[in-house]
């Protein structure tokens, strides 16, 4: 018996085995996921309502027009800016 030869057939083997397992994995959900549900399905007509359900309200309009009046744009600061290449940090300046 020739190695390349016997190598060859238990690669092959192998390669069996796992498209084996690999189209049973496929028809196993395949099959999963076609099947029909058999429990009753319930529309939300159907559901109950919870004991403590809020109705949906908005916000007023003036809350609204304050929100979006009174954005201001922040100042940026403009400063000296010092870049020291000695490899050493120094201290920073609070402004």
């Amino acid at each position: 018996m020739n190695a390349s030869t016997t190598l060859t057939i238990t690669q092959a083997i192998f390669d069996w085995t796992l498209l084996g397992f690999l189209l049973a994995w496929m028809v196993t959900f395949a099959v999963l996921a076609l099947r029909v549900n058999p429990t009753n399905t319930m529309k939300s007509e159907e559901l109950p309502t919870p004991a403590r359900s809020f109705p949906v309200t908005t916000a007023p309009t003036s809350l609204h027009v304050i929100a979006t009046h009174t954005t201001q744009p922040i100042p940026v600061q403009v400063g000296q800016v010092s870049h020291d290449a000695s490899g050493e940090m120094g201290t920073v300046p609070n402004s």
